[in-house]
């Protein structure tokens, strides 16, 4: 029931995050980004996950750390889940200032 105003990128970085979340190999509608998922009526972003407001930095910035966190902070899992090389996770990382 989803808009989706987004973009394809919306779309995968979405569907990443269900796989990432996910147990099965069955995507779920409570593994989807509550930003999908919606807080009730229109699908309209919650706070703290893509609120409108939020600069692409920002989104950015939670979505690498939450993968990052879910892999148990194991760079090369986290950077493949993410499909980024592991180069471009310690940059984005020394660039958040996290280790």
């Amino acid at each position: 029931g989803y808009d989706w105003p987004g973009n394809v990128r919306e779309l995968r970085n979405a569907v990443e995050y269900a796989l990432v979340r996910g147990t099965t190999p069955v995507i779920q509608a409570s593994n989807l980004p509550e930003s999908v998922r919606g807080s009730g009526a229109g699908g309209e972003p919650v706070e703290g996950e893509g609120a409108p407001g939020d600069g692409l930095r920002e989104v950015e910035k939670r979505h690498i750390l939450d993968v990052y966190e879910r892999y148990g902070r194991n760079k090369t899992k986290a950077a493949e889940a993410l499909g980024i090389s592991r180069d471009t996770l310690y940059r984005k990382l020394k660039e958040f200032q996290v280790e």
